[in-house]
């Protein structure tokens, strides 16, 4: 990691619906240059909560998003890039 930044900017998705994503990521050795969104979620995700994920993703395809999950019984975190559909 390069750099990051927490909660930078607020994407709008629809009118009155926006969505603040946990982190900016900018990567050292990246082969795409493209800016990295990560949204920080434990075991329980809300429905809601992955698709406003899903829809950020293609709305703003010049963005990586990526959710990144902890799962409490086998103790890891879980990495999921969103494609921009």
């Amino acid at each position: 990691v390069k750099e990051w930044w927490y909660e930078p900017i607020r994407l709008w998705l629809a009118p009155k619906t926006t969505l603040t994503v946990d982190f900016l990521v900018e990567m050292v050795r990246s082969q795409d240059r493209r800016l990295q969104f990560h949204e920080i979620k434990s075991d329980f995700v809300r429905e809601d909560s992955f698709i406003k994920l899903k829809i950020a993703a293609s709305l703003y395809p010049m963005f990586h998003f990526i959710m990144v999950q902890w799962k409490t019984k086998e103790q890891i975190w879980i990495t999921k890039e969103i494609p921009c559909q």
